[in-house]
Protein backbone atom coordinates (compact mmCIF):
# COMPACT_ATOMS: atom_id res chain seq x y z
CA UNK A 1 0.00 0.00 0.00
CA UNK A 2 0.89 3.59 -0.67
CA UNK A 3 2.19 5.44 2.42
CA UNK A 4 -1.06 7.77 1.79
CA UNK A 5 -3.17 4.20 3.39
CA UNK A 6 -0.19 3.62 6.42
CA UNK A 7 -1.88 4.51 10.20
CA UNK A 8 0.26 7.44 10.79
CA UNK A 9 -0.93 9.28 7.29
CA UNK A 10 -4.47 8.46 7.77
CA UNK A 11 -4.41 9.44 11.27
CA UNK A 12 -1.84 12.12 11.74
CA UNK A 13 -4.19 14.60 12.68
CA UNK A 14 -5.66 12.26 15.88
CA UNK A 15 -1.72 11.81 16.77
CA UNK A 16 -1.25 15.38 16.87
CA UNK A 17 -4.37 16.32 18.88
CA UNK A 18 -3.02 12.97 21.62
CA UNK A 19 0.54 14.71 21.51
CA UNK A 20 -1.00 17.67 23.19
CA UNK A 21 -3.16 15.83 25.35
CA UNK A 22 -0.12 14.68 26.47
CA UNK A 23 -0.13 11.22 24.43
CA UNK A 24 -3.27 9.23 24.91
CA UNK A 25 -4.19 7.94 21.42
CA UNK A 26 -6.87 5.16 21.77
CA UNK A 27 -9.71 6.25 19.44
CA UNK A 28 -11.40 3.61 17.49
CA UNK A 29 -11.96 4.29 13.47
CA UNK A 30 -14.55 5.94 12.38
CA UNK A 31 -17.84 3.99 11.70
CA UNK A 32 -16.75 1.17 14.65
CA UNK A 33 -16.38 1.33 18.13
CA UNK A 34 -15.07 -0.78 21.05
CA UNK A 35 -18.93 -2.24 22.02
CA UNK A 36 -19.60 -3.20 18.44
CA UNK A 37 -16.46 -4.95 18.69
CA UNK A 38 -16.98 -6.76 21.82
CA UNK A 39 -20.23 -7.99 20.58
CA UNK A 40 -18.97 -9.47 17.48
CA UNK A 41 -16.24 -11.40 19.49
CA UNK A 42 -19.20 -12.71 21.75
CA UNK A 43 -17.26 -11.31 25.09
CA UNK A 44 -19.32 -9.08 27.35
CA UNK A 45 -22.00 -11.69 28.19
CA UNK A 46 -22.48 -14.23 30.72
CA UNK A 47 -20.98 -17.31 29.27
CA UNK A 48 -17.81 -15.98 28.33
CA UNK A 49 -14.55 -16.29 30.64
CA UNK A 50 -14.31 -12.59 29.41
CA UNK A 51 -15.76 -9.31 30.78
CA UNK A 52 -15.34 -5.77 29.41
CA UNK A 53 -14.62 -2.63 31.71
CA UNK A 54 -14.58 1.00 32.03
CA UNK A 55 -11.89 1.53 34.32
CA UNK A 56 -9.72 3.67 31.48
CA UNK A 57 -12.29 5.51 30.77
CA UNK A 58 -10.89 8.59 31.32
CA UNK A 59 -7.34 7.13 30.17
CA UNK A 60 -6.46 7.19 34.41
CA UNK A 61 -5.32 3.51 34.39
CA UNK A 62 -3.57 3.56 31.65
CA UNK A 63 -2.54 6.74 28.75
CA UNK A 64 -1.70 4.19 26.33
CA UNK A 65 -4.77 1.52 26.70
CA UNK A 66 -8.56 2.20 24.72
CA UNK A 67 -11.39 3.65 27.44
CA UNK A 68 -12.88 0.29 27.39
CA UNK A 69 -10.89 -2.96 28.12
CA UNK A 70 -11.60 -6.49 28.21
CA UNK A 71 -10.30 -8.65 31.03
CA UNK A 72 -10.66 -11.71 32.68
CA UNK A 73 -14.21 -12.01 33.83
CA UNK A 74 -12.66 -13.55 37.69
CA UNK A 75 -10.79 -9.66 38.22
CA UNK A 76 -12.43 -6.92 39.79
CA UNK A 77 -11.66 -3.75 39.04
CA UNK A 78 -10.46 -3.27 42.41
CA UNK A 79 -8.07 -5.62 41.89
CA UNK A 80 -6.99 -4.38 38.48
CA UNK A 81 -6.24 -1.10 40.04
CA UNK A 82 -4.04 -2.58 42.52
CA UNK A 83 -2.30 -4.56 39.77
CA UNK A 84 -1.59 -1.53 37.33
CA UNK A 85 0.09 0.61 40.17
CA UNK A 86 3.11 -1.89 40.25
CA UNK A 87 3.31 -2.73 36.82
CA UNK A 88 5.59 -0.66 33.99
CA UNK A 89 3.48 2.43 32.85
CA UNK A 90 0.47 1.17 34.26
CA UNK A 91 0.19 -1.73 31.90
CA UNK A 92 -1.94 -4.50 32.29
CA UNK A 93 -2.80 -7.86 30.63
CA UNK A 94 -5.67 -7.44 28.70
CA UNK A 95 -7.09 -8.69 25.97
CA UNK A 96 -5.70 -7.87 22.48
CA UNK A 97 -7.03 -10.53 19.60
CA UNK A 98 -9.20 -13.08 19.95
CA UNK A 99 -9.90 -16.23 17.40
CA UNK A 100 -13.84 -16.23 16.36
CA UNK A 101 -14.00 -19.91 17.89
Amino acid sequence: PGFDRLFAATHAAALARAGERGGAFCDYPPGTSPEAEFHRQGLNNPLSNWRVTALNREYGLCATYPRLLAVPRAVTDEALSRAAAFRSGRRLPVLCWKDAF
